[in-house]
């Protein structure tokens, strides 16, 4: 039964193990194919000449399984895929210990990688602790008296109401009504001026429902929506006339 269990490992086991033969001739087989051949029988330009070849083949990544045959024959016969052979070992070229020159440059490039992370993350932690060491040394009325402004800011009406647009147009980018499903929770901007608002929040979600069907159908809607709002207000008995044709 022919074996096929790799016997050496690396080049320097493969030329020992040709010298130990003490016979010149030697082919390189892969599968059935004489790649390489040597018919000579002085062993000491064998050795040399098959240490060149494996050599080139280890420096071409290569991680086939080669036979090792050597051959009594004759100087000016040619060695063949026929060719009896006398002795014959299966090798490869590198050490279980060793890496290709492929596999080596992507090891060092992924040390590489790794040793730029860890600086950039040095120089993010020095930074996070810098910001943090120039908020500690502060004025604290200084820290307070911004505080304070950007607080007065924020609950102003119109920048309340502004913020508020702005966000529901975000997240509608982001999660799109259904119309035809269950609608998202709606977010309406604060009540301006006294009274507050007359809805609940069933009708607050439906108000936004509408808002963002009639948006998409008429590009005058604000100017269409404060008519109505002055009709209310100025007419009230119009207003309700008008909602009671809607039913």
């Amino acid at each position: 039964m022919k074996s096929t269990a790799v016997v050496f490992r690396g080049i320097a086991q493969v030329l020992d193990a040709y010298e130990a033969n003490d016979i010149g001739p030697w082919a390189l087989i892969i599968g059935n194919d004489v790649f390489c051949a040597y018919n000579d029988g002085d062993v000491a330009a064998g050795k040399a000449m098959l240490d060149e070849t494996l050599r080139r083949l280890h420096a071409g990544n290569s991680r086939a399984t080669f036979d090792l045959r050597v051959y009594k024959i004759k100087s000016d016969q040619d060695i063949l895929s026929n060719t009896p052979h006398l002795r014959a070992f299966k090798f490869s070229l590198y050490e279980d210990s060793d890496q290709t020159p492929f596999e080596h440059g992507r090891r060092q490039a992924s040390l590489m990688y790794e040793q730029k992370f860890e600086e950039m993350s040095k120089e993010i932690a020095e930074l996070k602790a810098s910001v943090a060491a120039a908020e500690e040394d502060e004025e604290p009325e200084k820290q307070n008296s911004v505080n304070g402004m950007l607080a007065g800011i924020l609950e102003m009406p119109n920048v309340k109401q502004a913020l508020s647009m702005k966000l529901i147009g975000l997240i509608d980018k982001i999660v799109p009504m259904n119309l035809g499903g269950a609608a998202r929770p709606a977010a309406i901007a604060g009540i301006e001026g006294e009274g507050g608002s007359l809805l609940d929040a069933d009708q607050q979600q439906k108000v936004q429902q509408a808002v963002n069907i009639l948006c998409r159908k008429d590009a005058k809607l604000g100017d269409h929506l404060m008519s109505i709002a002055n009709i209310a207000i100025t007419n009230p008995g119009q207003y309700n006339m008008l909602v009671g044709m809607l039913k």
